[in-house]
């Protein structure tokens, strides 16, 4: 079983092997598509004490940490996105928890990345 630090070892050592086309143009504008993709998520059971220590509340309060028991949901998610807006690239996220956001407008569920790890100065820019 791989931890995080195995994992983004792996993906730095990926990326210096296999190099890394640079964009010149910049991403288009939102919603963003990405497809053909090749994911790998570990699913991790966190108390809720630890999953708020590695959130940042949001100002208008839209975002609520979903939990039950006192724990949440997180774990680490690792994925090669072959197409997105910004090219090919690499990245590693350790998610906190999961959260929803309930909005008269519409809402959604996601999860909080605490960590984010990619492979092109492209996809750090974005």
């Amino acid at each position: 079983k791989l931890n995080f630090f195995w994992w983004a070892l792996l993906l730095h050592a990926l990326s210096k092997v296999l190099p890394l086309e640079s964009l010149t143009q910049r991403p288009p504008n939102p919603p963003y598509t990405f497809t053909n993709a090749r994911i790998l998520y570990q699913p991790t059971i966190i108390p809720v004490s630890a999953a708020r220590a590695c959130t940042t509340p949001v100002s208008d309060g839209g975002l609520t940490l979903l939990s039950l028991l006192g724990y949440t949901l997180g774990g680490v998610f690792c994925v090669e996105w072959n197409d997105s807006p910004v090219g090919y690239y690499r990245e590693v996220a350790v998610l906190s928890g999961l959260v929803v956001r309930l909005s008269p407008k519409g809402g959604g569920l996601g999860a909080w990345a605490s960590h984010i790890l990619v492979t092109t100065d492209d996809a750090v820019d974005a």
